[in-house]
């Protein structure tokens, strides 16, 4: 009995960090989403490989919203995301 609790216990945990993981990239991608009305600034390149960087975070949160992906995928994606976006971002300052 003490074992199964303290299994559940670390699975509690680890779908604790999942969902912090998880709104961590929702909350980014609206913050980038906010953005794109302040692009106008950007050139066509820049502003196009914005836009596809987002809808593709967007899109996979999308096909993912049933369940809950591995803590990394959620990581993986904010990245990917950053990557692409705070250079850009970084330009209009």
């Amino acid at each position: 009995m003490i074992k199964e609790a303290e299994k559940n216990r670390l699975e509690d945990e680890e779908n604790k960090k999942k969902l912090e993981a998880k709104a961590a990239l929702m909350d980014y991608t609206q913050d980038i989403k906010e953005k794109v009305p302040s692009l106008s600034k950007l050139d066509r390149k820049d502003k196009k490989k914005f836009m596809t960087e987002v809808a593709k975070t967007c899109k996979w949160l999308d096909e993912n919203k049933n369940r809950l992906a591995e803590c990394e995928e959620y990581e993986d994606m904010m990245r990917k995301l950053e990557n692409v976006c705070s250079p850009i971002l970084g330009k209009m300052d």
